[in-house]
């Protein structure tokens, strides 16, 4: 009497990029399917669901990584993560190298400024500031709606162009005439100064909210731009291409600018 081992199906399924079927009895049908595309390749026109349910001793793995394939990966990673680890550093040092040289070119050993940066600027980079500086003034006054504010800035206004004027006349003009040997440009400036003198006045007696107190500031800022306009397209690059010595009236100027400034109390 025999008795029949009963059938039995054995199918162990590991997750991978590609299955292989094989078929121990040589029976059935062997598929291969692309897990990344969806498709399958089917053999003796048998689904892949067929297959594993009717197939008599068909066990469904995976062709396992080799060590080698699987160490080559890991060196792979290894070296991505420090290509990316050392240029971070890189970067990290040489942006502290930029910020240290700066910081040392700007300070000495005792943290003091050096010399670079203590130097006065010359006598035209001096003025030219000044002119931008009280130019930004007029514009900012024009945007201004309280009567404090505009008090304020006409006052200060008015003092920054006495001061200016005066350093003009009392140290660059005179330096500048001989060199230049332009009088006409000098005669012309030193008038548009007392006009601008005059009226520099007349805003001092007055207060904001006086009539024509507005007027006559704004009218200021144009005898001003007027002023400044013939000195930096005419005077200053003759006095540029002279021989004046312009770091030395540079130092001259902002001396006696601080000592002014000092008497008015700012």
């Amino acid at each position: 009497m025999r008795i029949a081992a009963p059938e039995t199906s054995f199918a162990f399924i590991v997750i991978s990029p590609r299955w292989l079927i094989r078929q121990r009895e040589g029976k059935g049908a062997v598929a291969q399917c692309n897990l990344h595309h969806g498709d399958c390749a089917h053999a003796g026109g048998k689904r892949l669901s067929q297959v594993n349910n009717r197939a008599r001793g068909a066990t469904i793995t995976r062709a396992p990584r080799s060590l080698v394939e699987r160490g080559h990966s890991a060196a792979r990673h290894r070296t991505i993560i420090m290509a990316a680890t050392k240029t971070a550093s890189r970067k990290a040092a040489s942006s502290g190298a930029r910020k240290q040289s700066e910081s040392a070119s700007k300070t000495k050993g005792n943290g003091k400024p050096s010399a670079a940066a203590q130097r006065p600027a010359d006598a035209i980079k001096l003025l030219k500031a000044d002119h931008k500086e009280v130019k930004t003034w007029f514009k900012d006054y024009e945007k201004l709606d309280t009567s404090a504010e505009k008090q304020a800035l006409a006052d200060k206004i008015c003092l920054a162009l006495t001061v200016h004027a005066q350093i003009e006349e009392e140290i660059f003009y005179p330096a500048a005439r001989p060199a230049i040997d332009d009088d006409d440009l000098f005669d012309e400036a030193e008038v548009e100064h007392g006009s601008a003198k005059q009226l520099i006045a007349e805003i001092q007696a007055m207060k904001v909210g006086d009539r024509l107190f507005d007027a006559k500031v704004i009218v200021l800022g144009e005898y001003i731009d007027h002023h400044v306009g013939e000195e930096e397209e005419e005077m200053f690059p003759e006095a540029r291409d002279s021989d004046l010595d312009l770091k030395a009236l540079g130092i001259q100027l902002a001396a006696r600018k601080a000592e002014l400034l000092a008497a008015a109390g700012k």
